[in-house]
C-alpha cells in the first residue's frame, strides 16, 4: 500500500511492514508523512492481482478503518470505509 498527497501521484513507500496481509487478517497502519492536508490518494497491490486499485481523496484525519476486498471471480476491489 503506498500513498500519495491527492492528485499528485507522488507515491511514497510501502506503507505496510512484511510479511503480506493474508485473506481475512487485519493490519494497523498509521499515517506518518510530509502531506499538506488530510487528502491523500492510497495505492494497493495484491499478490494474486497484478492490477493496482487506486481510491482518491480519503480524508485520512477522520478515516478510522478501511476494509479492502478483492473478488478474484470478477477481478474487482472494493473498500468500505469507517470514519
Amino acid at each position: 500500500m503506498v500513498l500519495s498527497q491527492a492528485n499528485l501521484a507522488a507515491w511514497g513507500p510501502n506503507v505496510l511492514s512484511a510479511p503480506s496481509i493474508k485473506p481475512g487478517d487485519a493490519r494497523e497502519v498509521v499515517v506518518k508523512g510530509v502531506f499538506v492536508d488530510c487528502n491523500i490518494d492510497m495505492k494497493v497491490t495484491f499478490d494474486i492481482n497484478a492490477s493496482e486499485p487506486m481510491w482518491q481523496y480519503l480524508d485520512v484525519c477522520q478515516l478510522k478503518r478501511i476494509r479492502l476486498r478483492f473478488d478474484q471471480m470478477s477481478g474487482v476491489t472494493t473498500a468500505a470505509y469507517e470514519e
